[in-house]
């Protein structure tokens, strides 16, 4: 067993122990620790090992950092170009790619417009937008829309916008004494 007080000759002899001595060859170009240091003290060269082994961490420790950002870089370079699209591809394809969509955009938008024009004619002439809009977004050619709500509204009743008949409001024999009830309305209409 070791002590604390390690020389270096020992530590050199220790680690090249093969059980006996070495042969001339062996020992050509080494030279033993005692050589190299002989007035070293075991307590400076631990300090001296500590504080190498302390600065080379901080540069561990910076390597880490540096392949952290590295990562968080190529990654945010990965969404930027997943947002922008490819850099592959040729520029000439994009710029047909992008005017086909604004085409597409246009058509959409349009088609919008109609529907709520539709909407404020039907609020204005009493018709049905939800039965009209259909009806107008069929044809293609439309000059006047104005002008062709108002028709299809005064010439179609279905396209008039008409309150549903309450159960309750028939009268009995056509007089208005006193609301039927769904029942007898019913009983009615079958005759019995």
């Amino acid at each position: 067993m070791l002590t604390n007080r390690l020389t270096p000759q020992l530590l050199f002899e220790a680690s090249n122990d093969k059980g006996g001595e070495g042969s001339a060859d062996e020992s050509k170009g080494k030279k033993s620790p005692v050589d190299i240091m002989p007035d070293a003290d075991v307590d400076a060269l631990r300090n001296e090992i500590r504080s190498k082994r302390d600065s080379e961490a901080k540069y561990r420790k910076k390597a880490k950092e540096l392949e952290s950002s590295v990562s968080e870089l190529s990654e945010f370079k990965k969404k930027v170009e997943g947002f922008f699209g490819d850099n592959d591809d040729d520029p000439e394809k994009q710029i047909t790619g992008l005017k086909s969509e604004n085409e597409s955009l246009k058509t959409v938008n349009q088609k919008l417009k109609t529907k709520q024009a539709i909407r404020s004619h039907c609020a204005k002439y009493g018709g049905d937008a939800e039965m009209l809009i259909p009806h107008i977004l069929i044809k293609e050619d439309v000059d006047d829309l104005e002008k062709t709500v108002k028709t299809l509204i005064e010439e179609n009743d279905k396209f008039k916008n008409g309150q549903a008949k309450k159960a309750g409001d028939e009268t009995e024999n056509g007089s208005n004494k006193k609301p039927i009830s769904i029942n007898q309305m019913i009983r009615e209409k079958v005759g019995s």
